[in-house]
């Protein structure tokens, strides 16, 4: 590994770092319900279930990656949310770091020394990759998959195949990824490698369909359900919304390192190489599907830096400078607004791991904030948070369970960024706030004793 690979690499983990710390919370409900939750229900006994494990639109083999990790905790006796969490986010932010030097691989085969360094560094310096790589989520272990096959392109079509069918198998949209090497493969007419590509793809399928069987009683029953729920039947759209065609093209702006944008002057089109074909055709594909959210675009984020970057013939140092001043100049500003507006709800997080260790904590309600996950907490109780976000709804669930807003064993988690929470009302009933995690209280009885849990193991309400 040379030097310089070596100090983007360091970067990107630094970066990962500050994401993590001051960003922290989750991307999407998903990161939490469909991927850690079923894992700590595995390991651990407790955890949520979301109504895609219900209907059997999810596969285990990608939540089995962090049971994985959680189990392996578990076997060395590291308890407790921060650090069985802590090891998740590690595990798969080193992943990323061999999904970076991969994409360097692939880019120092096809473009010069230069533009391979440069492109990495800049992918390293993104911060919205960074606050993706970190996360256990279908959309980032995705995108490591593609760039280990653009790694493994021209050398190992085993290997390209292979983790090609890892990344449609955690996540089924990115089975679009595919299209792009399977006719570079076939123009080229390498009858063997093409053999090998396919033995390589087969193998997670046949992963896939096996685990199936086990979970659903049927092999690819998940494939089937996804595609039932969200193209048949037309329920992601009407149960979540619709965005224009344009969506994702609006989103690469924001998302794709601003100095790769540089690399349009003087770009050679011929030059975009597999990585463009494969965020073309991605983009393409996620652009004809009616319902579109912000992190399916961050999949396409360092295939669309490796084309640009990439295709230029030549860089030069003033230029070098100004991409990488640029791109840092964009994550600054990413980290301030996602730490500043509180989007991934770090500190309800913050605030209800903290309340998981009371050793009087039987439920737990989020005030303004979603569902943390009991993973998060540690402790299987009675969690629940607000869907909407709307603080009038929760508090007519409180008001419909009766016994006040503090009766014994009550915490309640306020996102204060989102609305006042201790109204009138709550001073009436003797609520107080027992700790506060920024901008995030935690609310119980004025009688609270604060002593601290022993475990943070299973507590049945």
């Amino acid at each position: 590994m040379s030097p310089g690979l070596a100090r983007w690499l360091l970067a990107s983990a630094v970066l990962q770092l500050l994401c993590a710390t001051l960003i922290a919370g989750r991307l999407h409900p998903d990161e939490v319900h469909q991927w850690i939750e079923p894992a700590s229900r595995w390991v651990h006994g407790y955890g949520t279930t979301s109504h895609e494990w219900y209907s059997g639109m999810r596969n285990v083999l990608g939540p089995g990656l962090v049971a994985a990790v959680f189990a392996l905790c578990k076997s060395l006796h590291l308890r407790g949310p921060a650090l069985t969490l802590g090891a998740l986010h590690l595990a798969t932010g080193l992943a990323s770091l061999w999904s970076l030097r991969a994409l360097h691989a692939y880019l120092l085969r096809y473009s010069s020394a230069a533009s391979a360094e440069l492109a990495v560094a800049l992918v390293a310096c993104s911060a919205p990759f960074a606050n993706l790589a970190f996360r256990p989520m279908g959309e980032s272990l995705s995108a490591m998959a593609a760039m280990l096959a653009l790694g493994a392109y021209g050398v190992s079509p085993l290997r390209v195949g292979g983790w090609l069918g890892v990344a449609f198998v955690l996540r089924y949209p990115s089975g679009l990824l595919l299209v792009a090497p399977a006719l570079a493969l076939l123009l080229r007419r390498d009858r063997a490698a093409i053999a090998r590509a396919l033995v390589g793809v087969s193998l997670p399928l046949l992963a896939l369909g096996l685990a199936d069987r086990l979970a659903w009683g049927s092999a690819f029953h998940s494939v089937r359900a996804y595609l039932q729920f969200n193209l048949v039947d037309d329920r992601a759209r009407i149960d979540f919304g619709a965005r224009p065609a344009w969506f994702y093209l609006a989103c690469l702006p924001m998302f794709v390192p601003a100095g790769a944008w540089i690399a349009l002057r003087g770009l050679d089109r011929r030059r975009l190489g597999l990585a463009g074909a494969m965020a073309l055709v991605y983009l393409a594909g996620m652009s004809a599907i009616a319902h579109k959210e912000f992190r399916f675009a961050l999949v396409a984020v360092p295939l669309v830096t490796a084309a640009l970057v990439g295709a230029r013939s030549s860089w030069t140092t003033a230029e070098r400078r100004l991409a990488l001043a640029l791109t840092a100049a964009q994550s600054a500003v990413v980290v301030a607004v996602l730490s500043l507006s509180g989007y991934c709800q770090g500190d309800p997080a913050r605030a209800a791991r903290w309340a998981g260790g009371r050793a009087d904590l039987r439920e737990l309600v989020m005030v303004n904030a979603s569902h943390p996950g009991l993973a998060t907490i540690g402790r299987r109780i009675a969690v629940w948070g607000d869907p909407k976000e709307q603080r009038a709804r929760t508090a007519a669930l409180v008001a419909a369970r009766g016994r006040g807003w503090c009766p014994p064993g009550r915490y309640l988690v306020c996102d204060e960024r989102r609305g006042q929470c201790l109204d009138e009302m709550m001073r009436r009933e003797g609520c107080v706030v027992v700790a506060r995690r920024g901008r995030a209280v935690v609310i119980a009885r004025s009688a609270w004793t604060g002593r601290s849990a022993t475990s943070p193991g299973p507590d049945a309400p």
